[in-house]
């Protein structure tokens, strides 16, 4: 129960955080930061179907 406690701590400083910061930066280095977490939430997705890849029963659906 701790850890959904700590998640959402953690949520909520980074949103507060991110939403300080964000007056600071111009339109392009927003518009970098977007395109680098969508790489890293496809590198993330990516590392997950493969290193999960030789124990599936279906490995066509992949």
């Amino acid at each position: 129960m701790i850890g959904i406690w700590a998640n959402v701590g953690a949520v909520v400083v980074g949103t507060a955080i991110g939403c300080f910061f964000k007056q600071f930066l111009q339109e392009k280095y927003i518009e970098t930061l977007w395109i680098a977490l969508g790489f890293a939430a496809l590198g993330v997705g990516l590392q997950s179907v493969i290193s999960n890849m030789p124990k599936s029963n279906y490995p066509v659906l992949f």
